[in-house]
């Protein structure tokens, strides 16, 4: 398995292509959430890939605004899902996110399935639950360790 995380630009136009398509494969097609899953705001972003040989298996964007950071578009594979790949990679989100970003928030939108593994991240949950493109969610805040 090969990890890194960097700026959209530093992405190769392969490993541009196949992040999207593995996005929209799980967010539009698996999970058919037909929804504007290009939103302008990857460009600004830092993106951890998480390759299995030449294929691109997990992604992760981390966004900085102006008064926190946001994490969102986390996707694995379905044949790597329950395998600690997860949990890994959220890990070194957070090392990242230590390094570039030491002071801000951080905080993510999450599935309502999802909650208690966030939640096994030290994510807490600060809104009620809510419909985002027809699938339930939750807003969560990290507490840094």
């Amino acid at each position: 398995m090969e990890w890194k995380i960097v700026p959209f630009a530093q992405l190769s136009t392969d490993e541009l292509y196949d992040m999207m398509k593995l996005r929209f494969d799980i967010f539009v097609l698996e999970q058919r959430c037909f929804y504007q899953e290009f939103d302008g705001r990857d460009k600004a972003g830092a993106h951890l890939i998480l390759k299995d040989e030449e294929k691109i298996v997990g992604t992760a964007r981390i966004l900085e605004e102006p008064d926190r950071i946001y994490m969102g578009r986390i996707v694995l594979l379905p044949e790597y899902r329950s395998k600690g790949l997860g949990k890994e990679m959220l890990e070194r989100v957070f090392v990242y996110i230590r390094e570039h970003f030491p002071e801000k928030e951080v905080e993510l939108q999450a599935q309502t399935y999802l909650r208690g593994f966030y939640e096994s991240l030290g994510f807490e949950t600060t809104s009620p639950y809510y419909m985002d493109e027809g699938i339930e969610h939750v807003d969560m805040k990290w507490r840094r360790a």
